[in-house]
């Protein structure tokens, strides 16, 4: 069977629970890398971790995670990003660039793909999602990530999408 997370980075977004939505504020701090069939490294704020995981169809088991335990900064969503991981049960790609995980509580952890290392320096072939903005006075955090997005469709042109709305253009790599 095709295990379709293999070789995938995810950046943890937010996590939906019945009543209340928690965003993370630096994606880029949390996240999973699926780097086999079999293993992955999590990233929870300022610890990592490496694991196992099992994926059979949709759902998904993960072993118990060998994680260092630094003490992050207050504010930290570590141990609750790590504990989430820890019970997920089913997972499921909205396309190429979102992975929801269901955990046993029923909430869902959502993320959006991570550069892959694969990858080389241009942005032909790649697709990324706004995360935020932080201007001189404020910063503006994008609820929903998957909603804005630059697809660099080839060497010269990019599809844009903010929100409802489409756009297409060209760019140039100086």
């Amino acid at each position: 069977a095709q295990n379709d997370l293999k070789g995938t980075k995810w950046n943890w977004v937010g996590t939906q629970m019945r009543d209340t939505r928690t965003t993370v504020e630096n994606p880029f701090r949390y996240n999973l890398d699926f780097t086999t069939d079999t293993n992955v490294v999590m990233k929870a704020d300022c610890n990592t971790a490496n694991g196992t995981y099992r994926v059979a169809g949709r759902n998904i088991r993960f072993s118990p995670f060998a994680m260092t335990r630094m003490a992050c900064p207050p504010g930290s969503l570590g141990s609750q990003f790590a504990q989430s991981v820890q019970s997920a049960r089913r997972f499921r790609l909205v396309g190429n660039n979102s992975l929801v995980l269901e955990i046993a509580s029923g909430a869902t952890l959502s993320f959006v793909r991570a550069l892959s290392p694969s990858v080389g320096l241009g942005l032909e072939g790649t697709k990324w999602n706004w995360l935020g903005t932080q201007t001189g006075t404020e910063k503006i955090v994008a609820a929903m990530p998957i909603k804005y997005s630059l697809d660099f469709k080839t060497a010269t042109a990019v599809t844009v999408r903010a929100d409802c709305n489409t756009g297409s253009g060209s760019y140039k790599l100086e």
